[in-house]
């Protein structure tokens, strides 16, 4: 039995993204706290950047653009989250909760997806 790999050549996935710049939105808006939070939300967000790439088997180019495009959804989260006003601040949380629900049912669709080989 063996996975079919051509169900992986998609190198970007929206609902990673979406978590992804959720979570630095919290991020820069916590950004003038130095606490605990701050940290643990700065190793999650590397986490949840790095772990769906280093889990595929893929080629260095693949990765570059990869690492470029959630650079970039980073740094636009970050910068959103340090101008974003004191009335919306439990709004990316809010929104955070049930993009990782989504993102979580993906991740396991295309898991439990396998198919046996022919």
């Amino acid at each position: 039995m063996t996975h079919n790999d051509n169900t992986y050549t998609n190198t970007f996935s929206i609902d990673t993204a979406v978590v992804l710049f959720l979570l630095t939105l919290e991020l820069g808006r916590s950004a003038g706290n130095s606490s605990i939070e701050t940290i643990l939300l700065a190793v999650t967000s590397l986490m949840v950047m790095v772990l769906p790439v280093a889990l595929r088997n893929v080629e260095l180019s693949e990765v570059r653009s990869w690492f470029t495009a959630r650079f970039a959804i980073a740094g636009l989260g970050i910068a959103l989250g340090i101008m974003l006003p004191t009335s919306m601040e439990f709004v990316p949380m809010t929104l955070l909760i049930p993009a990782a629900m989504i993102s979580i049912y993906v991740q396991f669709y295309s898991l439990f997806r396998l198919r046996l080989a022919k």
